[in-house]
């Protein structure tokens, strides 16, 4: 059956071809495009990149045996919600094989929770020995102060087959010194999938303010920003700024300082209500001008327009983070259905450590899982 990657409802004319070497566009849902003579040129811009491509998905109730479901079938199959990424006969929903267990059942921090004045990042990469789901994931918070900035949770699945995914979970955290469950993930896993899991936590007491006129230059994808100015991609993903300011004032220094966890807030200066924020990620020095890999976080009417911009960053002061470390868990204490290594950076700088376990968990469900399905609710 026909795999198309964009389908259309409705179609233009209807009229046989006056000749052999016009077409005209006659087909509708599901047909492959032709093409149509006598077509201007446009300027319309390059969508390529910036439209998110998928499949589409048709509800198909219930999951019956011995039938073919086609790609993009949604069915449900006893608690879970199945979608198909391919043509497919197999079994929608994972078959369970055993019971569940955490990959840190007894964990035993240190009294003693080590700190550093930085933003710290602690984790696990599970490469895993069996096939199954993942339940849920749990955190174990070592302190919260009202200085702290949050806590984030990234997790990245590096499939065997097909593209990596990232999943960003931003946790409410009441409790201290224990277990909290803060997803549910649901993630089907093959053997030989690897899962990085890793908690984030910066301490800040008070902050630094950047404030100056930049004239925005407008979105656009690579390259410097031009003297005194600022882009930022399509995707709100990557904030360039030169390091002179309307003024022509060298803020180079104070640039260069911006950490992960700063916030960025841009003002159209003739309409104060088109406004634009963001989260800095990451930070790179790029001689002329920085490049900060950013999280949108609001965009008021549309953002600023094309012009001059008033741009102010804040910047917190990193005090010292703690965090949750059990020494030497691993290799001994690796669980039963996967491998895992540790994962510590104080900021950028990876300490090296692999054998310790931090505070974050997951809970693995052996089961037998089809690569023809992909998990969208355990219930």
């Amino acid at each position: 059956m026909p795999d198309n990657e964009f389908r259309i409802s409705g179609g233009l004319g209807g009229e046989e071809p006056a000749s052999p070497y016009q077409n005209y566009l006659t087909q509708g849902i599901g047909f492959p495009l032709r093409p149509v003579d006598n077509v201007t040129n446009t300027n319309s811009p390059d969508l390529s990149g910036i439209i998110a491509k998928g499949i589409f998905m048709s509800w198909m109730g219930n999951w019956e045996q011995g039938l073919i479901y086609p790609k993009g079938s949604q069915v449900r199959d006893g608690s879970f919600i199945m979608l198909a990424n391919k043509d497919t006969f197999e079994r929608a929903a994972p078959q369970s094989e055993g019971d569940p267990s955490f990959s840190q059942p007894s964990y035993s921090p240190e009294a003693t929770d080590p700190s550093n004045v930085s933003t710290i990042i602690s984790g696990h990469v599970y490469t895993f020995t069996d096939e199954g789901w993942i339940k849920q994931l749990r955190v174990w918070v070592p302190a919260l102060s009202s200085g702290t900035i949050g806590y984030r949770i990234l997790v990245v699945d590096v499939p065997v087959v097909g593209e990596p995914t990232t999943t960003v979970v931003t946790p409410i955290l009441g409790a201290v010194d224990e277990w909290v469950t803060v997803a549910l993930l649901n993630n089907g896993v093959a053997v030989g999938d690897a899962i990085s899991v890793t908690l984030e936590a910066l301490n800040s007491g008070a902050s630094t303010d950047i404030d100056g006129g930049w004239n925005y230059q407008g979105p656009t994808q690579t390259g410097a920003p031009q003297a005194q100015s600022w882009t930022v991609d399509n995707q709100r993903t990557s904030f360039r700024i030169n390091k002179f300011d309307l003024d022509g004032t060298d803020r180079g220094t104070e640039l260069e300082g911006v950490i992960p966890e700063s916030t960025i807030l841009v003002v159209d200066t003739d309409i104060t209500a088109l406004t634009g924020s963001y989260r800095v990620v990451t930070v790179i020095d790029q001689g002329l001008y920085m490049e900060y890999g950013v999280v949108l976080v609001n965009e008021a009417g549309g953002g600023p327009q094309i012009g001059v911009t008033n741009v102010e960053i804040d910047v917190p002061i990193p005090l010292a983070t703690e965090y949750a470390e059990e020494l030497a868990v691993w290799p001994a204490g690796n669980p039963a259905w996967a491998t895992v290594e540790s994962v510590l950076l104080y900021g950028e700088t990876d300490q090296n450590v692999t054998t310790s376990g931090f505070g974050v968990d997951i809970e693995f469900q052996p089961a037998s899982v089809s690569d023809d399905w992909d998990i969208i609710v355990s219930e």
